[in-house]
C-alpha cells in the first residue's frame, strides 16, 4: 500500500524543520521502546544539514539514539548500492575524468572529433564535457534519447560528437559495472525497484526535509519510498497565497511533480514563527516580492551592512566584529561566515583570521594542487619535462621541501654549488649540456700551470665546486631517468611514489618534530601526500580494470593527466570544527540554524553569481532543446536558483545578520552592491539598516579596531611619534618582542637622521666609525693602485661604489642568451691590435702604398675568424649566436677600413707626420688583462698624483697611442676603442671626476715614458668602431707662432686633476659614500636601485643641505 505523502510547506523561518524533528523524535522513541531499530529515515541536502539534524535530535523526550539514519540523498543511494547484490562499483569524480579523457583522446586519435579536434585534449574541454554529461544524467536523458532528439537532415557536428562521447562513456560504465555521481541514483532506484532494500528493509517512517526540488530519478525514489512506508513527510519552501512566483518556482514545480506521481496530502502552509525577530520575519515574508506590494519595516536592529575599501577591508571589518563578539562571550561555533564563492576570499580570510587570532575552520574544498609538498613534486617533474631550464631548476633546488636522502646532497651544500656553476658557466638549460660543461669545469686545464697563490687556490675551489655539482646533478639525472620511458599508469604510480620518497617529499620519511606548529604543518603535508598516493593508485587500478592490465603512456601525457587530476582532487580538511568560527560556502549554509551569520562578497557580480552561456550551447539552443523534450537548464532557471539560494542563506540567521561587500576594487574603481542586497535593504525604512562604512585608506587603524600584532606595532609607533611611548613600551614587555621594538627604535633613529638632520649622516652613506676608517685607510693606503674607471665610479655615485667595490655586492643574473658586450669589446680590441701590428705597420715600414678599404676589411675579417674559432665547442645555440656576432663584426671591419682612411686623411691637415699607432694595449701599474707574455716588457710604473699622504697611485691600460709630429715636435693621440654608443664629454664632467680616463691616460703616456721624451698630447678621443670612427673629446695641444705647445685647457685640466684625484681617494679612505647622484634617472639601470634611497634624499637636498662635492673631501 502506498503511503500518503504529507507535504509541509511554508516560507523560511516558519519552523518546518523543527516540526519534523519533533515527529522524528517521537518515531525514534516509539521504535526504541519496541526495540525496533532502523525503521526511520531522514533525507537532507548536505552533510552540514545532516550533522545539524543529528545534533538536534536528542532532547528531553529522546535521551539517546543508536541509529538515527540521517542521510543526504547521495548517501542514501550509496548505502542502498553498498548493501545490494549487484556488482556495481562507484566511480569518483577523479576517475570519471580519467575515463572521459581517455575516451576523448581515443576518439580524437581516430579522427572522430573533427569539430572539437583543436581543443579535444584540453582541461577546459573535459570540464565542459563532464558538465554536459552530468546535466543530461540529472535529467535522466540517456545517450540514445539525446541522439534521437538531435537526429535530422543535417545535425550539427557539435551535437553529434557530444552524443558520441556520451554514448561511449555510458558504454564503458555499463561494460565495467560502474556508476558515477548521477548514475548512483539510477542504480539505487533499480535496486529498490527489484526489492533490494538492504539496511532499509524495515523502513516505516521517512522525512525529506530541506529540498527545493528533485531530479527525475529522485522523484522515482521518493515514489518507491512512499510505497514502502506507512508515514512520509516532505517539506518545501513555499508560501500561501503565492506572491513570489519566481522565488518559489522550483519548489512549486516540485510540489506539482509529487502530486502528479504520488498520493499527496498538502498540510496547511505554516506561518512564520511569531517569535522570529521582526527584521528576520520581514526578510522571510517579503524578500523578492514586488516592491510596490512591500510595506517597509521600521526596524532592522538585527541586520547591518558593511561597506569596505576592497576585499581586504571587508574581511578586516568582519574580523573586527567577530573579535568583538568573541570578547563579549559569543561561542565561536555560533558564528558562520559565508560567501557565494570562496575562490577570491579563501587566502585573504586565512591570513586575516589567523593574524587576528580568530579560531576558525574553512570547510571549502581545496585542490591537491594547493599543497606545498605536491607543488614541490610537480616542480621537479616540470624540470624534467622541460629539460632542466635554469629558471625552473634553481627554484626547485632552493625549495624547502627538496632535501633528497643522498650523500651527494651534502646537507644542501651541493645545491649552492650547482647554482654557482650554472651562473659562472652561463648554463641556461639542457640536462646533457649542463652535465658536460660542469664536469669539464671540474677538470684541470692547461692554464692552471700559469696560476699561483690566491688565483690558483680560487681555481681549485671552483673545480671542487664543479665536481660536487656534477656528482649531485648526475644523481638527480639517474633518479629521473625512468621518466624518459613509457609505463602503464600502475608503473607511473610506483615511479612517482619512489621519487617522492627518495626526495623526501613524503613526510613519513622525515624525522619526528617537536614544535607543535611544525607538527601541524607536517600533518597537513602527510594528509596531502597520502591523498596523492591514493589518487595515483586509484587511477592505476581503474586503468587496469578498463584496459586489461593497463596501457603504456609517455611522460608528457602522464604529466598532463597528473596536472589535471591534482587540480580536481579535493584535499579534505580534517580539523575539528569544535570551538571555531565556521567559514562555509553559501550552498552549505542552507538548512542550518545560525545564531550570527556574516554574508560577504555581495557585489553586483558576486551574488547572483554571473555565469554566461556554456561553451557548447547558447540560450537559444537550450530553449530549442526544451521545446524538443530535453529539459536543459536555461538562464531563467539559473536566475531562479540564485534567488532561492540567497533567500535560503539570509533567512538562516537567528540573532544577527551582517551583510558586506567591497565598495571598491584593488585599483580604486567603485563596485556596485548586489541587486539582492539592495532588494533586502528596500524591505526597511530608509536608514533603518545600519551601514558600517570602512572606507579609510589610513594604514593606522583606530585603537578600538586593532586586530593583529601588526596593527599593534603600527599604532604603538604612531603613538610614540606623538610623544606617547606607553604602547611601545608595553609592546616591548611582551614575550619575545624586545628585539622587534629595538628594530623599530633603530628605524625611528634612522628616519630622524635622514629627514631632520642637516647634511649627510651615517644613514646616508657616511662611515663615522674610526675603526672602519682605519680599515679603509689600510685597504686604500698610499700603496693601493686605483683604476681610472674605479675613480670615475666613485665620482659619479659614491654609494654605488660602496656597494660594488667596498662590500663586493654582485647581482646574481640568471644565465640567458644575450650579447656579451665585454667579450665583443675584447675581440674588437684584439683584432684591431693585430690588424695594425701585422698589416698596417708592416706596409708603412716597407714604404708600400696604403692598403685599400677592401684589403683592410678582408684582413680584419680573417683575424676575426681566427679569434672566434675558440667557440667551436660551444653549444649549438651559442655557436649560432657566434655566427651572428661574426657577421656583425665583419660589417664593422668594412666600417673600420673607411674610418681609418678618414682618420689618416684628416691628420694630414695639422700634422707634419700623420700619427701612426705605435703602442697597443699598453699598461701602467698593475693593469688588469693583457698578454702575460708581453706585459712585463710593455707595462710601465703606475701614475702618481698628489704628494706625501695625499699621493694616489693610478693604474690602467691604454688601447692605443698614435705618434706623429707637429711643427717639428713629437705629438701623440690617445685612442680608446668604444663598441657602444657615444658618451657626452664636458670639462665640467672631467673636473668633477666623472670622465677622467682619457686625461689620466694622456698624463700617464707623457709622464711615464710611453712616448718619446718631449712628446706632447694632441687629441684625446674615442674610436667608435660601429659608428663614426675617431672622435676627439679633448684637444690638448696647439700651434702658436709655429711652435707646438700644450693648450691652456690641458694645462688647467692637469692642475685640476692633481687636486681632485687626491680628494676622491681621501673621501674613500675616510668612508665618505653619500647617497648622491647628479643624474636624476640614475636608478633606471642601477643594480642597487632597490637598496639605494636617493629618491628619499633628493627632495631634501636644498632644505637639509644633503648635497656632495669633491671639493668638500
Amino acid at each position: 500500500m502506498t503511503a500518503e505523502i504529507q507535504v509541509l510547506t511554508g516560507p523560511a523561518s516558519s519552523g518546518k524543520t523543527g516540526r519534523m524533528l519533533g515527529r522524528y523524535r517521537a518515531h525514534l522513541h516509539d521504535a526504541a521502546d519496541k526495540l525496533e531499530i532502523g525503521r526511520g529515515l531522514w533525507l537532507t541536502p548536505t552533510h552540514y544539514s545532516a550533522a545539524f539534524i543529528r545534533e538536534n535530535l536528542l532532547a528531553d523526550d529522546l535521551a539517546a539514539c543508536f541509529n538515527p539514519q540521517v542521510f543526504t540523498f547521495s548517501g542514501f543511494a550509496d548505502r542502498v548500492l553498498r548493501d545490494s547484490p549487484a556488482a556495481v562499483t562507484p566511480i569518483s569524480r577523479m576517475l570519471q575524468r580519467v575515463l572521459v579523457r581517455g575516451i576523448i583522446e581515443k576518439l580524437n586519435a581516430d579522427n572522430a572529433l573533427r569539430h572539437f579536434s583543436p581543443i579535444a585534449v584540453t582541461t577546459g574541454f573535459i570540464d565542459q564535457v563532464l558538465a554536459f554529461i552530468s546535466e543530461l544524467k540529472q535529467a535522466e536523458i540517456w545517450p540514445e534519447h539525446f541522439e534521437e532528439v538531435i537526429a535530422g537532415d543535417n545535425p550539427h557536428p557539435r551535437d553529434a560528437e557530444l552524443a558520441m562521447i556520451y554514448r561511449v562513456y555510458q558504454q564503458h560504465l555499463l561494460a565495467h559495472e560502474l556508476y558515477d555521481g548521477e548514475g548512483r541514483f539510477w542504480s539505487a532506484r533499480d535496486q529498490l525497484t527489484q526489492g533490494h532494500w538492504g539496511t532499509f528493509a524495515d523502513l516505516d517512517f521517512v522525512v525529506v526535509d530541506g529540498f527545493s526540488d528533485f531530479t527525475k530519478t529522485q522523484y522515482e525514489i521518493l515514489q518507491l519510498l512512499a510505497g514502502k512506508v506507512t508515514e512520509m513527510f516532505v517539506t518545501l519552501p513555499l508560501e500561501s497565497p503565492l506572491q513570489r512566483a519566481d522565488l518559489f518556482a522550483k519548489p512549486l514545480g516540485a510540489l506539482k511533480q509529487l502530486e502528479l506521481h504520488t498520493n499527496v496530502q498538502r498540510d496547511k502552509c505554516v506561518e512564520i514563527d511569531e517569535n522570529c525577530p521582526a527584521a528576520f520575519s520581514q526578510i522571510a515574508a517579503k524578500l523578492f516580492q514586488n516592491p510596490r506590494d512591500v510595506v517597509p519595516c521600521g526596524t532592522a536592529a538585527d541586520v547591518s551592512v558593511i561597506e569596505a575599501t576592497g576585499q581586504q577591508g571587508e574581511v578586516r571589518a568582519m574580523a573586527s566584529q567577530i573579535k568583538t563578539l568573541l570578547a563579549a562571550g559569543t561561542a565561536p561555533m555560533d558564528i558562520v561566515v559565508t560567501f557565494r564563492s570562496m575562490t577570491d576570499y579563501a587566502d585573504l580570510l586565512h591570513e586575516t583570521f589567523t593574524n587576528a587570532g580568530i579560531p576558525y575552520i574553512c570547510k571549502s574544498s581545496e585542490s591537491l594542487a594547493t599543497s606545498p609538498v605536491i607543488k614541490a613534486l610537480m616542480a621537479l617533474l616540470q624540470v624534467a619535462t622541460e629539460d632542466w631550464p635554469f629558471e625552473r631548476l634553481l627554484p626547485l633546488l632552493q625549495n624547502n621541501y627538496f632535501h633528497p636522502d643522498w650523500p651527494e646532497y651534502a646537507e644542501g651544500e651541493a645545491t649552492r654549488d650547482v647554482a654557482a656553476q650554472l651562473r659562472r658557466l652561463q648554463l641556461r638549460g639542457g640536462r646533457r649540456e649542463i652535465l658536460k660543461r660542469i664536469y669539464r669545469a671540474a677538470q684541470p686545464s692547461e692554464t692552471d700551470e700559469l696560476l699561483s697563490g690566491s688565483k690558483l687556490e680560487k681555481r681549485r675551489v671552483q673545480q671542487q665546486s664543479a665536481a660536487a655539482a656534477g656528482d649531485f646533478l648526475t644523481r638527480l639525472a639517474t633518479t629521473l631517468e625512468p621518466l624518459q620511458k613509457q609505463h602503464t599508469r600502475s608503473g607511473w604510480a610506483e615511479i612517482l611514489v619512489r621519487i617522492g620518497r627518495e626526495m623526501r617529499f613524503d613526510p613519513r620519511t622525515l624525522p619526528a618534530l617537536t614544535d607543535e606548529g611544525e607538527r601541524d604543518m607536517r600533518a597537513r603535508d602527510t594528509d596531502a601526500w597520502q591523498a596523492f598516493e591514493n589518487m595515483l593508485y586509484a587511477a592505476a587500478g581503474f586503468d587496469e580494470r578498463v584496459h586489461e592490465n593497463g596501457h603504456s603512456i609517455d611522460f608528457p601525457r602522464m604529466l598532463t593527466e597528473l596536472t589535471d587530476l591534482i587540480h580536481q582532487t579535493e584535499l579534505l580538511n580534517r580539523d575539528s570544527a569544535v570551538g571555531k568560527v565556521r567559514v562555509l560556502d553559501a550552498t552549505q549554509v542552507r538548512n542550518l540554524d545560525i545564531p550570527i551569520l556574516f554574508v560577504g562578497g555581495l557585489t553586483e557580480t558576486g551574488f547572483p553569481q554571473r555565469r554566461g552561456d556554456d561553451c557548447f550551447f547558447s540560450e537559444a539552443d537550450r530553449r530549442d532543446f526544451n521545446e524538443r523534450g530535453l529539459p536543459l537548464q536555461h538562464r531563467t532557471s539559473r536566475t531562479q536558483d540564485e534567488m532561492l539560494l540567497f533567500y535560503g542563506v539570509v533567512t538562516r540567521a537567528r540573532q544577527r545578520l551582517i551583510l558586506s561587500y567591497p565598495a571598491m576594487n584593488s585599483t580604486g574603481q567603485p563596485l556596485l552592491p548586489s541587486p539582492y542586497l539592495l532588494t533586502l535593504q528596500h524591505l526597511f525604512d530608509e536608514g533603518a539598516v545600519p551601514i558600517l562604512r570602512r572606507m579609510e585608506l589610513d594604514p593606522v587603524p583606530p585603537i578600538s579596531e586593532m586586530l593583529t600584532e601588526a596593527d599593534l606595532r603600527v599604532v604603538a609607533v604612531e603613538q610614540a611619534l606623538n610623544k606617547d611611548a606607553g604602547p611601545l613600551r608595553s609592546l616591548s614587555e611582551l614575550p619575545g618582542h624586545e628585539p622587534l621594538v629595538r628594530n623599530i627604535l633603530a628605524a625611528a633613529t634612522m628616519a630622524d637622521h635622514r629627514f631632520r638632520i642637516h647634511g649627510f649622516t651615517p644613514y646616508e652613506g657616511l662611515i663615522p666609525s674610526a675603526k672602519h676608517q682605519i680599515l679603509l685607510g689600510k685597504r686604500y693606503s698610499i700603496a693601493h693602485e686605483f683604476s681610472a674607471t674605479e675613480l670615475e665610479a666613485y665620482a659619479n655615485c659614491p654609494f654605488q661604489y660602496f656597494a660594488g667595490h667596498i662590500l663586493n655586492v654582485n647581482t646574481l643574473d640568471a644565465p640567458e642568451v644575450k650579447t656579451d658586450y665585454k667579450q665583443r669589446g675584447n675581440v674588437v680590441h684584439d683584432v684591431l691590435k693585430k690588424l695594425h701590428q701585422q698589416y698596417l705597420a708592416v706596409s708603412t715600414e716597407n714604404g708600400d702604398a696604403p692598403p685599400s678599404d677592401e684589403e683592410l676589411s678582408a684582413q680584419f675579417d680573417e683575424l676575426l675568424q681566427t679569434l672566434l674559432r675558440q667557440h667551436a665547442d660551444d653549444p649549438k645555440l651559442m655557436q649560432t649566436l657566434t655566427e651572428i656576432e661574426t657577421r656583425l663584426l665583419s660589417e664593422w671591419g668594412e666600417e673600420y677600413a673607411r674610418q681609418w682612411a678618414e682618420y689618416s686623411k684628416d691628420s694630414e691637415k695639422n700634422w707634419d707626420e700623420p700619427p701612426q699607432p705605435v703602442r697597443y694595449e699598453v699598461g701602467f701599474g698593475a693593469a688588469p688583462g693583457g698578454d702575460p707574455a708581453t706585459d712585463a716588457a710593455e707595462t710601465a710604473e703606475c701614475l702618481v698624483l698628489g704628494v706625501a699622504h695625499r699621493a694616489v697611485r693610478i693604474r690602467g691600460r691604454i688601447d692605443r697611442i698614435d705618434v706623429g709630429e707637429i711643427a717639428g715636435t713629437p705629438a701623440f693621440n690617445v685612442v680608446d676603442y668604444k663598441t657602444g654608443t657615444s658618451t657626452k664629454f664636458t670639462a665640467k664632467k672631467i673636473s668633477e671626476g666623472g670622465l677622467i680616463q682619457l686625461p689620466l691616460y694622456a698624463m700617464a703616456a707623457e709622464r711615464l715614458g710611453m712616448v718619446a721624451a718631449g712628446a706632447q698630447p694632441m687629441e684625446l678621443g674615442y674610436w667608435f668602431v660601429k659608428e663614426t670612427g675617431f672622435k676627439s673629446k679633448l684637444t690638448a695641444g696647439q700651434v702658436n707662432e709655429g711652435e707646438f705647445t700644450a693648450s691652456e685647457v690641458w694645462e688647467h685640466l692637469q692642475a685640476t686633476l692633481e687636486e681632485s684625484i687626491p680628494q676622491m681617494a681621501a673621501g674613500i679612505r675616510r668612508g665618505q659614500f653619500p647617497v648622491y647622484n647628479e643624474d636624476t634617472n640614475c636608478t633606471t639601470n642601477c643594480p642597487f636601485s632597490t637598496t639605494c634611497r636617493v629618491g628619499q634624499i633628493r627632495p631634501l637636498a636644498d632644505t637639509l643641505h644633503k648635497t656632495w662635492k669633491l671639493s668638500d673631501q
